[in-house]
Parts: structure tokens; sequence; C-alpha cells
């Protein structure tokens, strides 16, 4: 697989990662990238940044290190109807938006049909762009009715169709590995094999 780009990305900013703008921007130019995005958690997020951080991109140059960089951010669903947390007023500053269920900004003890309702409230939000890590089994949802929701059709029988946009770095968590026995029906793969579905995936980080 060549890496192009790589949108699902944090630094210093987001709280819990160690680099600046300027080295994930070098990182990307040393990997042979040719789009590099930066996308710190919304402010729900334990750590991050305020919400005024995301009106002020305008000051910061879109090549860095020879490579282009879009500024966009990863919002936290707060709740089952898919509420997130930016307003449109900062939201349109970004060039784009990720939706994420996060432990630490929903209600752990919700349903599969709980989750499911949060993104399929988030995904008819207009300004947002990508689902993001839809593989943590702490918080399972049908990724069939999502995926319908999106209006990708199913895949015919044939060679493998396109997947569900994910960040991959949550393949080598733990959270991931006991997928089926914590979250009994489809997994994220499944859905993938089963639809067109586009794919934003990164690798999980070196050492």
């Amino acid at each position: 697989m060549i890496d192009l780009l790589d949108l699902h990305t944090h630094t210093i900013a987001s709280g819990h990662a160690y680099n600046t703008l300027y080295e994930m921007a070098q990182a990307a130019a040393d990997k042979g990238l040719s789009l590099y995005g930066c996308s710190e958690h919304a402010p729900a997020m334990p750590g991050s940044c305020h919400a005024f951080y995301f009106s002020n991109f305008k000051v910061l140059p879109r090549v860095i290190r020879g490579v282009p960089v879009l500024m966009g951010t990863e919002l936290n669903i707060l709740d089952y109807t898919g509420r997130v947390d930016l307003e449109d007023h900062y939201l349109l500053k970004t060039d784009y938006a990720i939706a994420s269920l996060h432990t630490p900004c929903i209600d752990n003890h919700g349903t599969r049909e709980d989750y499911t309702k949060a993104y399929l409230g988030a995904i008819k939000h207009p300004l947002i762009h990508i689902i993001g890590h839809p593989d943590d089994s702490r918080l399972p949802a049908d990724w069939d009715a999502v995926a319908a929701a999106l209006k990708f059709p199913p895949r015919p029988a044939g060679p493998r169709g396109r997947r569900l946009p994910q960040k991959n770095t949550s393949f080598w968590r733990s959270t991931a590995a006991p997928c089926r026995q914590r979250a009994p029906g489809r997994a994220p793969g499944k859905t993938m094999s089963r639809f067109w579905l586009p794919v934003c995936a990164t690798a999980p980080p070196s050492s």
C-alpha cells in the first residue's frame, strides 16, 4: 500500500500527543506524503484545546516542510442524538471534520442501538466528512445501518470494494482485539466487505 495522505492526527494541542504541528509536517515529508491533515480533538476531550483554537487557522502557512497542510478537527460525539462539541461557527473555519465516539465524552453504558443512533445523528451534519475509528468494541454499533445511511450501495459479488472510513491505529489497541467477544453483531470489517465504502486509513505509530 502506498501512503498518500494522513488526515487523522493530533499534536500537543490535543493534550495526549507529543509532537508539534511542524514536527508532524516534517514527519509527513519524511514519509513522502502528498497531504497532511491536523485534526485536533474538539474541546470536550479532557486536556484538549479551547474552541478558539479552531478560529485562527488563517495565520498558519498551508505548506509546511514542502507538504500541503489541511487544518481540521476530530469532533467528539456527545450523546445518542449525534450532537458534537463545536458550533458551526467554528466548523466553517476548518478544512474538514471527523466525528468519533470516545469513552471520556459519551455515556459508556449505552446499547448498540444507542451508539448507532449517535453515529446516524452525526452523519446528518453537513459539516462532518469522516467517521473516526469505528472499531472500539466498548462502543459497538450497527455498521450496516451506518453504511446504508451514508448511501453507499451494497457491493456486488466480485473483487473487494472500498471500505468504511476509519483510523487504523485503533486496530493494534486492546479496545479492538476482543471485538467479537465484547461487541456482538457485525464488526466493521464485515460491513466493509459488503458495501462500496471509501477508507481513510493510517498505520500504527512507530516506536
